[in-house]
């Protein structure tokens, strides 16, 4: 499942909850996420604190490529009378990528 949050212009605008219900017959092992915003798979923000620099070295390249990877993670959920209920707080131009096991 994907959520995204999409704006054209890049407004600074407060996060928006989104709410998904899922009916599942059983209840799920876990929720896992890969998600890019402000504070994951943000190359740029982490570019922004070396100080911008004009080029960067390999092993430079290797640490920005390292810490902005978009990795899973572990996401809370619930699951009442079969059905998993998902939320999130989206900011402008997130993607969540969520996998349901």
């Amino acid at each position: 499942m994907i959520l995204f949050r999409q704006k054209m212009k890049n407004l600074d605008l407060p996060k928006a909850e989104a709410v998904v219900r899922l009916s599942c017959a059983d209840k799920p092992r876990r929720v896992t996420v890969r998600r890019i915003d402000e504070d994951h798979g943000n190359p740029l923000k982490l570019w922004e604190a070396m100080g911008r620099p004009d080029a960067l070295n390999p092993a430079e390249v290797e640490a920005l490529k390292d810490k902005s990877a978009v990795r899973p993670a572990a996401w809370p959920f619930t699951w009442e009378d079969g059905v998993l209920t998902v939320r999130a707080a989206l900011g402008v131009n997130d993607v969540y990528g969520f996998v349901i096991e």
